[in-house]
């Protein structure tokens, strides 16, 4: 079935703009439109030009309500069944019409359909337009909502395909308003009927300079024209179009304020925050000092301490030392003692008396010394009764007095 499409291109930006809409409404794949560019001074446009699909209409002087509306009632000798705005300030994917167009085809009651668009920003001078930065816009916005229009305009033309039947019972553009003609179509749009949203990548985008122009007296303006009229249509002045809108401007009122608020807050906490920076920097300072000193000290006392654990060990060492030699020497003595008095034999015998003595000093000699070193003397303990060195026991029937 045929869906012809009319296009309505105001052409405002120059010829450079120009150029890139119509290349851009060329390059549909879904190839059953016309076009209708309004504007001032349009020349000749070369290659352009020469689509029998595209016709120009010179209206020097015409505002953008204006141009809108003599672009569509020259669309009406085409009869199209479908209406869309492009404009020199606006681009679509090569698929917009051919999927905007599926969906009015499986949503016969839908009276438009909106896709998700993009802002592109761009610097434009004699050498042509550089494109600044690329961004979705209204990315958490996922419906065309009349109840979210009215906070503010969020849905521009570029990105809407109308019923044509659609467009004609909202009525045209208000040559009234001299800024936001299109938000104000927008708004009677959703208020007529379902707007479909084709919420995927987008395939409109909005093309502007860095600087744009303030609405906000015209918004304004247009809010109060709307409660005006549906007070003078004898609403109870809290129902219809107009009290949504006003309703939407004093929350939005609200919210700025707050915003504002949090913006003072957050200003004198930073400059406070400034203010005591110093000190608090002279604190940490100081901190940081007495931190480094204790560390100092720390690092000090553990040389210290392994200076001492040193001495220690050398004190240990040397005791251990001069303890085996005095038990060395001590046992030399009590042995030469000892040999001594078995030297004499049965001949010249010694006296009971000495060699009990002399056995009494070897034993705690040894004693002594094997406590201190922690073993023995090593030799095999003496046998109670038993002489030293001799392996007899005493005769304890002889005379202690016999020499």
């Amino acid at each position: 079935m045929s869906q012809p499409v009319g296009i309505v291109i105001r052409a405002r930006g120059g010829r450079l703009l120009l150029e890139r809409a119509l290349r851009s409404v060329a390059a549909q794949s879904h190839a059953d439109w016309t076009a209708v560019v309004v504007g001032a001074d349009l020349g000749d446009l070369g290659g352009e030009a020469a689509d029998p699909r595209v016709t120009f209409l010179d209206l020097p002087g015409a505002g953008a309500a204006e141009a809108a509306n003599a672009g569509l009632d020259a669309l009406g000798a085409h009869a199209p069944a479908y209406v869309a705005l492009h404009d020199d300030d606006a681009t679509w994917h090569p698929s917009f019409l051919e999927r905007a167009l599926a969906h009015l085809e499986h949503h016969p009651t839908d009276a438009a359909v909106a896709v998700r668009a993009e802002v592109v920003v761009e610097a434009r001078d004699a050498d042509g337009v550089r494109e600044l930065s690329r961004e979705p816009l209204a990315q958490d916005d996922h419906e065309a909502s009349l109840v979210a229009s009215v906070w503010g305009s969020y849905l521009p033309v570029c990105s809407l395909v109308v019923r044509d039947d659609a467009r004609r019972a909202v009525g045209g553009f208000d040559t009234a308003l001299d800024a936001l003609e299109d938000w104000d179509f927008v708004l009677r749009l959703l208020a007529h009927g379902r707007v479909g949203f084709l919420d995927a990548e987008p395939l409109a985008a909005w093309h502007h300079e860095p600087d744009l122009p303030d609405h906000s007296a015209a918004e304004l303006r247009l809010r109060d024209r709307y409660v005006r009229r549906d007070l003078a249509s004898g609403a109870d002045g809290v129902s219809g179009l107009g009290a949504q809108l006003g309703l939407a401007h004093q929350l939005r009122g609200i919210g700025a304020r707050n915003d504002a608020a949090w913006r003072e807050l957050s200003r004198v906490t930073d400059t406070w925050g400034h203010a005591h920076q110093d000190q608090l920097d002279v604190v940490s300072t100081e901190v940081q000092l007495e931190l480094g000193r204790l560390r100092g000290e720390m690092l000090l006392m553990r040389e210290m301490l392994t200076d001492i654990e040193e001495d220690v060990t050398g004190l240990a060492e040397r005791f251990e030392t001069a303890l085996a030699k005095n038990r060395r020497a001590s046992e030399a003595m009590v042995r030469a003692l000892v040999a001594r008095l078995d030297e004499a034999g049965p001949s010249r015998p010694a006296p009971w008396t000495v060699r009990r003595v002399a056995g009494g000093v070897r034993r705690r000699v040894s004693s002594r010394l094997g406590r201190r070193s922690g073993t023995g003397s090593g030799e095999a303990p003496q046998a109670p009764g038993m002489l030293p060195g001799s392996g007899r026991s005493p005769n304890r029937d002889q005379d202690p007095r016999t020499v």
